[in-house]
């Protein structure tokens, strides 16, 4: 101990960020010193700039202090890097050119759509498809959004509806809102508690799960492309402008003439992504800075092929970081990380991915969160990054035989990851293939108990009575073997049949003061405790000889007809009056 800490500081803080979270609030205790340099947030500043090059990042931790986001990023950093990786691989199309559109992951199930609105049920840790529903029982669909508790849906009627993905609604009818669009349904999109619908006149509905009622609605001029919402917010895309809408505030306009293939909004932060496969740009919708826009556009023949944004819930502020967002970029053979609340200016990691150097490979996808970031190429290539180094820490998954596609260079066209950052498995989509990965150890809590499925209705009363009797009746039982086991065992304590030798005489002893302290003839105390006395000695000295009571002419004492069962009488008397009298 003393020899480390003779040691230069720098090293110190070096040899401590090496060890694992559990090891910290040990080391912190065995001296002032080591806990004085834990608690110094300057110094794990520094050492975090030294090794990560940032100090405005996507926080893993929601602490203030640099030192707990420094060693919990180390630690899943090394989580990703040596832990084990399984993965599974899930038919989930039976022909090799299925469109796969999206998917949505909730543990441990996976729905994923297909191009003709088939949502197909993976049960990921089973490792095989549960069931195949159809998108809606309406008809003349034309849109659909997934999320991972619901599918919603428009139609060319201006119905809206929703289809809840638990299991006991698979096969459900789907509900539909309680009001219809006026026109066509051009695109729509749900969260956990709403969902955002638009048309081709510029109609926007806000609409309530829980009541399935229209909470809010507004007016545009022109068809709506795209549209994403939080609560009452909502951020709308036509041909010409971006609007921003709140109920709490007035309508605000951001002009924009391009055509969309991306589209992601941070709403905490207030930042729109928009853009096509040259060009992103990110606008600000903040009161004070609304409309400050920064771009990053591509070079030559390169093309955008995917875009991520971290997944955050709204109450997970992180402050360590300085409160930023990652985005991810990928083109055919670069990975981008921007801190996306800082803008488009610059990235947090440019690199050309390693993954295969035997042949070349063109990245299709990618997703990301406050560590690492995912990204696919052809035929099922998976590999992990370090999001603000670029560092290569895995190859999760090499590229798939050609026995699953039957030609090469099939596109890995989605890629997912656990919702939380503490997670470490997620997913992707090649052809029509699931690749389910996981690194290390589950972290998702699961219940290995069944939930009793519960009966309505006459049937389901009768039952849950008869299973109530039942149980009454177990109880009582229960009770009174109790109850008797207890009466036996002081009733045997009572008749002195466990007692040992040593505690016969003590209770003799006792029994002979206590009857000595009350109005009884002397007499026949003394006889009684001299028999008792005198039975356990012959018992103790003649143990294979039949003890025989001596003859005595007075009524006080035991006659020669005397047996077990009077003396017992005589002892239960004894202790009775004992016991009453004090």
């Amino acid at each position: 101990m003393a020899s480390l800490l003779s040691l230069p500081l720098e090293i110190v803080v070096r040899i401590l960020g090496q060890l694992d979270v559990a090891d910290l609030e040990n080391v912190s205790k065995s001296s002032p010193i080591f806990e004085e340099i834990m608690n110094d947030s300057e110094i794990w500043r520094t050492q975090f700039k030294r090794q990560f090059g940032v100090t405005e990042f996507s926080s893993l931790t929601r602490s203030k202090n640099f030192s707990e986001e420094f060693f919990a990023r180390s630690q899943m950093l090394r989580r990703w890097a040596r832990d084990t990786k399984i993965t599974k691989i899930i038919k989930v199309a039976t022909f090799p050119y299925a469109m796969l559109c999206d998917v949505k992951m909730v543990y441990p199930r996976c729905f994923v759509k297909d191009a003709s609105e088939i949502i197909t049920v993976v049960n990921v840790s089973k490792g095989k498809v549960e069931a195949q529903l159809s998108a809606s029982s309406l008809n003349g669909l034309t849109t659909q959004c997934l999320s991972p508790t619901d599918s919603v849906v428009g139609t060319i009627s201006g119905v809206i509806a929703r289809h809840q993905l638990q299991q006991r609604f698979y096969y459900a009818n789907d509900k539909p809102f309680d009001k219809t669009h006026p026109s066509k349904v051009t695109c729509i999109y749900s969260n956990e508690t709403h969902c955002y619908s638009g048309d081709d006149k510029g109609n926007i509905f806000v609409s309530d799960f829980k009541t399935m009622k229209v909470e809010h609605e507004y007016k545009l001029n022109g068809s709506i492309q795209c549209l994403k919402g939080c609560r009452d917010s909502v951020i709308a895309v036509t041909t010409t402008e971006i609007h921003v809408l709140c109920s709490s505030r007035s309508t605000s306009v951001i002009p924009f003439e391009e055509y969309v293939d991306f589209f992601k909004v941070d709403f905490e932060g207030e930042v729109i992504i928009v853009g096509h496969e040259t060009q992103l740009w990110a606008y600000s919708f903040a009161s004070s800075s609304f409309g400050r826009s920064t771009s990053f556009k591509v070079n030559g023949s390169d093309h955008i092929t995917g875009v991520s944004l971290e997944t955050r819930k709204p109450c997970d502020a992180r402050v360590a970081g300085g409160d930023g967002l990652n985005l991810a970029v990928v083109t055919d053979n670069r990975l981008l990380i921007f801190n996306i609340r800082r803008g488009l200016d610059k990235p947090l990691t440019d690199i050309m991915p390693t993954l295969d150097t035997k042949r070349g490979f063109r990245i299709n996808s990618v997703a990301v969160n406050a560590t690492v970031a995912v990204v696919g190429c052809s035929d099922g290539l998976i590999g992990c990054f370090e999001v603000l180094t670029g560092g290569r820490l895995c190859i999760i998954n090499k590229a798939l035989p050609m026995r699953y596609f039957g030609v090469r260079d099939v596109s890995t066209s989605h890629i997912f990851l656990g919702g939380n950052n503490e997670d470490t498995f997620g997913g992707a989509i090649v052809g029509n293939i699931m690749i389910y990965f996981q690194v290390g150890d589950l972290k998702v809590p699961t219940s290995k108990k069944k939930g009793k499925k519960s009966v309505n209705g006459l049937i389901g009363e009768r039952k849950n009575a008869i299973h109530k009797v039942i149980k009454n009746e177990v109880d009582a039982i229960d009770y009174r073997h109790q109850l008797q086991d207890a009466e036996d065992e002081l009733r045997s304590r009572y008749n002195g049949d466990d007692l040992t030798q040593e505690e016969e005489i003590e209770l003799a002893m006792v029994l002979n003061q206590s009857m000595q302290e009350q109005s009884i003839d002397n007499e026949s105390v003394s006889s009684l405790t001299d028999s008792i006395l005198e039975q356990i000695i012959s018992e103790s000295t003649e143990p294979d000889i039949e003890f025989t009571e001596p003859t005595n002419s007075s009524a006080h004492h035991f006659d020669d007809d005397y047996n077990d069962e009077e003396f017992e009488r005589h002892l239960e008397e004894a202790l009775r009056r004992s016991v009453l009298d004090n």
